[in-house]
């Protein structure tokens, strides 16, 4: 398995992935003509490749925090194929991740994971993050 960044010819797998793994978003409503995901500095996004194709995706948002005056990662999107499921993939992502959250000087890591996403949950756990007693809040516009 090889951790890297995006680049667009992932772009196929990685809509892929994130179809499966997030059918509550629609993606299939969006116009297939949209072929990349290529972000501005502030966004770093990681594929997993496994025989020759890319098996699960992570996007990460910087935040700089300007009272402690630190940069943040915010995690997004954590997919891995349903095949690949359970072979460290997500693991690897994250291993990648806080390798170069070291490398920024990051405080901290963030993500937000639905009830229902179970082992998701139990992922994250188990990967060292803790739930926070916080409630988001959201208003559609």
């Amino acid at each position: 398995m090889v951790i890297r960044k995006y680049v667009d010819s992932d772009f196929d797998g990685v809509f892929k992935i994130l179809k499966e793994s997030f059918p509550e978003v629609g993606l299939e409503d969006y116009p297939l003509e949209i072929s990349s995901l290529q972000l501005d500095n502030s966004h770093v996004q990681y594929v997993a490749i496994c025989d020759d194709q890319v098996v699960g995706y992570t996007l990460v948002r910087k935040s700089f925090d300007p009272i402690i005056r630190r940069v943040n990662y915010w995690i997004d999107y954590v997919c891995v194929d349903s095949s690949y499921r359970n072979r460290g993939v997500a693991s690897g992502i994250f291993g990648q991740i806080e390798k170069d959250a070291k490398n920024d000087g990051v405080l901290y890591l963030q993500l937000t994971s639905s009830r229902f996403r179970e082992d998701a949950r139990k992922l994250y756990l188990k990967l060292g993050f803790s739930i926070r007693e916080s409630d988001i809040f959201r208003k559609v516009i």
